[in-house]
């Protein structure tokens, strides 16, 4: 989802959940966050489903992070290998007539 489509309750959920990994809030900035969970429903509904996309990142090892990580990295690789070849097809064949009348 784009950020510009979030609601305003979705980013109150985004900066609630950064502040509460961030470990600097105090005992009243708990509870300011559970006043403003129990506010309404779409408050609860709006962590429950941060909270579900965010947690199978908790549970990661160190070693899970990094083969991501990698694989993130060789996919960034081979995606710039490929445009070089194609940006070298793209050059071959606009210097193709170039080259036929140099030749003739």
């Amino acid at each position: 989802m784009e950020i510009s489509r979030l609601s305003d309750v979705a980013l109150k959920a985004v900066d609630w959940a950064v502040l509460l990994s961030s470990g600097e809030l105090s005992e009243e900035g708990y509870r300011q966050f559970e006043q403003w969970l129990g506010q309404s429903a779409d408050h609860r509904q709006a962590w429950r489903r941060l909270h579900g996309l965010l947690k199978p990142l908790e549970n990661q090892t160190r070693e899970q992070r990094v083969a991501i990580r990698e694989a993130l990295d060789a996919a960034a690789r081979e995606r710039r290998n490929y445009l070089k070849k194609g940006l070298c097809v793209v050059a071959a064949t606009s210097l193709m007539p170039a080259l036929v009348r140099w030749a003739a």
